[in-house]
């Protein structure tokens, strides 16, 4: 019996082995992801292959993006630079390291997974919490210079997603080797056309161009080029719009990071608040308890006068313009201050900041306010702090500055006024009317 079982066996693994050996290209083909376009192809898509590369960032829970981006916006009339360096680093755990430094702002978020930190270089100033369960805090306010740029710095990754929707066609150009940080990156080069989006203005067409890195297929650079009526509601603008990103770092996927990364130490001069200080409010409550500069002042007319000649009397200055909304909708309540506080002496004085003084005169003729206004041709902000409009500087008798603020606070300005004496006493703090 032994010997009639034995080539049963042999036969049946025979067979089996025929069969998977007849199977096995089925396999291997169903193991073998589909090629992915590239430009090695000639019948491959350029925007199929930009897609893929951003599926890699769609994906990736964790990664480190560092940049330095430059943008120029040309125009008839107007023409701009500016540059800004960011840091984008997230890792398992809720550890992040956010950076976004600018011209006139730098904000610094750090968590090592149980403590948040955000700080502010400019002013030293620097939160420190336990770390939202939720990821990176945002601040809001919008007195805060620059807030928004560490926005910029916590949705890098999102902003960069957000372009894979953007584009009708793309097309492939001809490789090139580009330096990142003395290293020479052979790169493959897709230039992307824009399609028409929802809230676009008619007119503006744009493009993208990326540099992607051959070896591991992240994009290394990206120049974007738009050109129309960029400004909303001008429709007859022609601006051109050059915006240049560099991707010093970029790494996808890391299983880990440094500590280091995430761990901040304050510098020593620096202290803990509750809330950031806009930096340029700081200047502007400096001036409070020194003299009022030696303004002198020309109206329309002709008329000179200067703040010499006003002192024993209290002096509230008001910069504003034309254009500007809310230094026009603050006029009511500059107005109803004008009425009870002219019977005790106090001098309300406008200057404009329009660029044609015409501008100005034809308005405050139109609107007849009771108080003088004066042009400023640029020579009378300068002797003040950086400041928005709607701007005002509240003089005491002595010609010494008691007040000064951007924006109207109602309540905070009558308060100051209020405080010039018992003749303002009466002053009320009613809100706007």
């Amino acid at each position: 019996m032994a010997l009639d079982i034995k080539p049963v066996k042999v036969v049946s693994r025979l067979c089996l082995l025929l069969f998977a050996m007849h199977l096995l290209p089925s396999i291997v083909r169903a193991q073998t992801p589909s090629i992915a376009a590239s430009p090695e192809n000639p019948d491959s898509d350029a925007l199929q292959f930009l897609n893929e590369v951003f599926e890699r960032y769609a994906h990736a829970r964790s990664y480190h993006l560092e940049t330095v981006e430059e943008n120029e916006i040309k125009g008839e009339f107007n023409r701009s630079w500016n540059k800004s360096i960011t840091t984008a680093i997230v890792a398992p755990g809720n550890r992040y390291h956010f950076e976004r430094r600018g011209e006139e702002s730098w904000w610094i978020q750090i968590s090592d997974g149980t403590t948040e930190w955000t700080y502010q270089p400019i002013s030293g100033q620097y939160l420190q919490q336990p770390v939202p369960a939720s990821g990176p805090s945002q601040l809001k306010s919008s007195r805060t210079l620059g807030t928004y740029q560490l926005n910029e710095a916590q949705e890098m990754l999102t902003h960069l997603l957000r372009r894979q929707d953007r584009f009708l066609s793309a097309t492939y150009l001809p490789s090139v080797s580009i330096d990142v940080g003395g290293k020479q990156l052979n790169c493959d080069v897709i230039r992307a056309q824009g399609k028409e989006l929802k809230g676009m203005t008619p007119g503006v067409s744009f493009q993208d161009t990326f540099w992607v890195d051959r070896e591991n297929h992240l994009i290394r650079k990206i120049f974007g080029h738009s050109e129309g009526p960029l400004r909303a509601g001008f429709s007859d603008d022609h601006y051109v719009s050059d915006r240049t990103t560099l991707f010093t770092v970029a790494e996808l996927g890391a299983s880990s990071y440094p500590d280091q990364l995430f761990v901040f130490h304050p510098p020593a001069n620096a202290i803990v608040v509750k809330a950031f200080e806009d930096p340029m409010e700081l200047h502007l409550h400096e001036l409070a308890g020194k003299p009022a500069p030696p303004l002198e002042l020309t109206s329309a007319g002709g008329k000179k006068t200067s703040l010499k000649s006003l002192l024993g009397k209290p002096v509230l200055l008001d910069f504003w313009a034309t254009w500007c909304v809310p230094c026009v909708e603050s006029l009511p309540s500059l107005e109803k201050l004008h009425r009870e506080t002219t019977g005790a002496g106090l001098e309300l004085i406008s200057i404009d900041e329009d660029e044609n003084s015409k501008t100005a005169t034809a308005f405050w003729i139109k609107h007849n306010e009771p108080w003088p206004n004066f042009h400023d041709s640029g020579e009378i902000e300068k002797q003040f702090p950086m400041h928005g409009i709607p701007y005002f500087v509240l003089i005491d008798s002595s010609g010494t500055i008691v007040y000064s603020d951007s924006g109207l606070d109602d309540k905070k300005l009558r308060s100051a006024v209020a405080s010039l004496g018992p003749a303002f006493a009466s002053v009320s703090e009613a809100s706007l009317p």
